[in-house]
């Protein structure tokens, strides 16, 4: 796993933005997730590649559990640990890919919607908000490394749960995130996402940070 990058994520400072003319507050704070934004850590890259390199995945009650070790110490990473150290909510709707029939919805509805008339569906196309929208997860909601012009399904789900204001549960997504970019078939190319949101669930597992390059 040393080869392995990390997904870096940017720390957006809310307020700033609304000099812009823009409140992300109003989209972020429905769902409780004006704490997790802008978030700003220290990165420890070798404690988060051994997080990875030796994470397995446990089912638990129907819900899947991260387990892993740090410098000796078991990591275990659960919907309810997330929400307690990144103060997110664990409640909201639980979906993933392939999600539009839970809500009755489409994509090509979605595309229509978020895009400037008359333009390819891409990141440079869509409408301002939207667009706004679509830089804060794919630099920290959900951090990726490599190109930024596609607008996946899951992006779809975010923008479109933050901009009707529908509770979705991030802790659901980022354990099944963390679960797909550890174990994607390029990962080469694939970065090791939440370096930063990672130090406080090290910190909760009273890993010591003290000596360790961040």
């Amino acid at each position: 796993m040393d080869f392995r990058t990390i997904s870096r994520a940017k720390y957006f400072d809310l307020e700033s933005l609304k000099t812009k003319g823009w409140d992300p507050k109003e989209f972020m704070d429905p769902q409780g997730w004006s704490d997790f934004v802008p978030t700003e850590e220290s990165t420890f890259e070798d404690l988060v590649k051994e997080l990875y390199a030796h994470m397995s995945v446990k089912e638990k009650n129907e819900e899947k559990v991260l387990v892993s070790s740090v410098k000796g110490v078991k990591v275990t990473i659960t919907r309810e640990s997330l929400s307690k150290a990144l103060k997110i909510p664990n409640k909201g709707n639980q979906l993933y890919n392939s999600w539009f029939d839970s809500v009755n919805v489409t994509r090509d509805q979605l595309v229509l919607e978020y895009t400037k008339r008359e333009r390819d569906f891409n990141s440079t196309n869509l409408k301002d908000i939207t667009k706004i929208i679509h830089n804060m997860i794919r630099h920290t909601i959900l951090p990726t490394c490599g190109s930024f012009d596609a607008v996946t399904e899951i992006y779809l789900c975010i923008i479109y749960h933050l901009i009707n204001k529908i509770p979705l549960n991030l802790c659901y997504i980022m354990i099944q995130y963390m679960i797909d970019q550890c174990y994607s078939i390029k990962q080469k190319v694939v970065g090791l996402p939440y370096g930063m949101h990672l130090t406080p669930i090290f910190r909760a597992a009273k890993i010591d940070l003290n000596k360790e390059k961040g």
